[in-house]
């Protein structure tokens, strides 16, 4: 008997989930920098790279190509699905044989939309049955635009977003029956993300916790992340951390570590989220948990 798929796209991006009876056995990922953790370190000719300070600070291993001050969604997500390690990116000679097993992450920095690269259906004639997909965040508000614009919004942006995830939201419904056997869920990180910007919780206090632990819904609702503007590093000019540059020191309380991507708070709000809401807005019709137990 085939072992089922979970397919998670985040813009491009793809995870794909393998489930024997009782527990996950590994994730298969596809995608752009939000989940790329290390794939660009193996490609000499491009400049999305995260393999150095002060990406990585926080986290166990230090820079290891991921665009966070410590973990991504797919480090999160993973171990809340049970995996026993993170998953080794595609590029890493080192990612041969038994190293496999739990899955492989083939997302890559800088990479678009392209019917070869973001088809839901050549995935499903290669196997693939359960699929997450997480939308594009809101990015008209990320530090590398609104700097141009004294911390507002670029609400055109958002609008071809939100255009865009509405899309993509339909596809949940619109593909159920041309791919038979196949779940898909839709996690709306955009909204996630556009709350903490409108509506910051301020606390005189903010959760911390060990990156060795995956936070609860309880910690992260005091996380208080009272900069959502200013990114936590010291930006270049493409909205990269500057090698070496200056940091915040209270990360977990900055929404933005670099002029685009968010800090590993957020990352870890944005995967609990789609693990265990109940809310149909921020998952829908599902949440990952629920679509696991399938």
């Amino acid at each position: 008997m085939s072992k089922p798929l979970l397919l998670l796209i985040t813009l491009i991006t793809t995870l794909t989930t393998c489930y024997s009876e009782a527990e996950v056995n590994g994730m298969f990922v596809f995608g752009s920098s939000i989940l790329d953790s290390g794939n660009n370190n193996y490609l000499p000719n491009t400049t999305a790279r995260a393999d150095y300070l002060p990406y990585g600070l926080d986290f166990p291993l230090g820079p290891t190509g991921r665009f966070s001050n410590a973990r991504n969604i797919i480090d999160v997500l993973g171990a809340l699905l049970g995996l026993p390690s993170l998953i080794p990116v595609f590029n890493d000679p080192q990612t041969r044989g038994d190293k496999v097993i739990h899955g492989v992450n083939y997302a890559s920095g800088g990479s678009g939309i392209l019917n070869s690269t973001g088809s839901i259906s050549t995935l499903y004639s290669l196997g693939a049955r359960k699929f997450v997909l997480l939308n594009i965040n809101p990015n008209g508000c990320a530090p590398v635009v609104t700097i141009q614009t004294s911390g507002l919004c670029v609400e055109p942006i958002n609008a071809a977003i939100l255009l865009f995830n509405a899309r993509l939201r339909l596809l949940v419904d619109r593909l159920r029956p041309s791919m038979l056997g196949s779940k898909l869920i839709y996690i709306n990180a955009y909204k996630i993300i556009r709350d903490i910007i409108d509506d910051p919780t301020h606390q005189e206090e903010f959760a911390t916790f060990s990156l060795d632990e995956i936070p609860t819904f309880e910690a992260l609702r005091l996380t208080c992340f009272a900069e959502v503007k200013q990114p936590c590093c010291k930006v270049s000019s493409n909205g990269l951390c500057e090698r070496g540059g200056s940091v915040c020191q209270s990360r977990n309380s900055y929404l933005y570590f670099d002029g685009i991507h968010v800090t590993d708070a957020v990352n870890a709000l944005i995967a609990r989220k789609a693990y265990e809401t109940n809310s149909i807005i921020e998952a829908y019709p599902i949440n990952v948990k629920q679509l696991a137990r399938l």
